[in-house]
C-alpha cells in the first residue's frame, strides 16, 4: 500500500506565500482609502480661518510713482503747430475711506515734475522739439467700487483739475493750465488682508482745456491723458479689529 505523500500540503504553503505579497499593496490601498476621511477631517482649513470680507474699501493710504502722457493743449489756428504737456515721471498719494458695503471714496494728489514744452511740428519737419521744464500738478476725487468686496480688482469714475507751472506752448510761457477733468480708472489691490500692501492703477483723464484768449492759437475740446501708476499702500486704524470685522 502506497502512503500519501505531502505535496498537497507543500503546494499550500506555496500559495500562501505567493498570495501574501500580491495581496499587501490592495489591503495598504484599502487601509489608505477608508482612513483618507478621517485625516482630511482632522485637517484644520486653511480657508476657514479667514474672516469673509465685510468691506471692498477700507480706511489706508497709498504711496506710488508713475509714469504719464499728455495730449494736446494748444495749436495755432492754422493747425499746423500744436503744442503739449511732455511725458514725466510722477509721485502719487491716495487716500481711500469706505462708503458702502462695495464703494469707496478715493482721493488723490500727483506731481510731474520733469515734463515739459513740447512742439509737434508738421511736415517736412515732423518732429517733435521740447523747450522749457515745467511741473504739472493733479487732484482727483472719485467713487471706486469693487464686484463684491474680496475682488481684488476696482474701478473708480471721478473728476478732479490740473495745474502747471508755466504755459505749454514756449510762445506762451505765462499761459499755465488750469483746467478740470474727468477720469476712469481700473486699479488692483494686493495683500488686502495684511497691514502693508500693494496698488496699481491705470488712470485714463480727459481735460477741457479754457481757450488762452491769444489771437492765432486755439484750444481742443478736450485732450486726453493717462498714466500708470505702482506703489504700496498702508492700512489704518487696528487691525486685528478690522480683520474680525472683514
Amino acid at each position: 500500500m502506497i502512503e500519501p505523500t505531502a505535496l498537497p500540503a507543500t503546494r499550500a504553503r506555496a500559495a500562501r506565500r505567493w498570495a501574501a505579497p500580491a495581496l499587501t499593496p490592495l489591503l495598504a490601498l484599502i487601509g489608505l482609502t477608508t482612513a483618507a476621511p478621517a485625516l482630511r477631517a482632522q485637517q484644520p482649513d486653511a480657508t476657514a480661518t479667514l474672516p469673509r470680507y465685510r468691506r471692498a474699501f477700507e480706511p489706508s493710504v497709498s504711496v506710488m510713482l508713475g509714469a504719464s502722457s499728455y495730449g494736446e493743449r494748444l495749436s495755432r489756428a492754422q493747425g499746423d503747430f500744436r503744442y503739449r504737456p511732455g511725458s514725466s515721471f510722477l509721485v502719487a498719494l491716495w487716500a481711500d475711506r469706505p462708503l458702502t458695503r462695495r464703494t469707496g471714496l478715493v482721493a488723490g494728489l500727483a506731481v510731474a515734475p520733469i515734463s515739459g514744452q513740447v512742439e509737434d511740428q508738421p511736415p517736412p519737419a515732423d518732429a517733435s522739439v521740447s523747450y522749457e521744464r515745467l511741473a504739472l500738478a493733479t487732484a482727483d476725487l472719485g467713487i471706486a467700487g469693487r464686484l463684491k468686496p474680496s475682488a481684488p480688482v476696482f474701478f473708480m469714475l471721478g473728476g478732479g483739475v490740473l495745474l502747471t507751472t508755466k504755459g505749454v506752448s514756449n510762445i506762451l510761457p505765462n499761459e499755465r493750465l488750469v483746467e478740470p477733468h474727468a477720469d476712469f480708472t481700473i486699479g488692483m489691490d494686493g495683500k488686502r488682508r495684511q497691514r502693508w500692501g500693494w496698488r496699481v492703477l491705470y488712470v485714463n483723464r480727459w481735460a477741457f482745456p479754457r481757450g488762452v484768449g491769444a489771437s492765432g492759437f486755439e484750444s481742443p475740446t478736450t485732450a486726453h491723458d493717462w498714466n500708470v501708476q505702482v506703489g504700496a499702500r498702508r492700512m489704518l486704524g487696528d487691525l486685528a479689529a478690522l480683520a474680525g470685522e472683514r
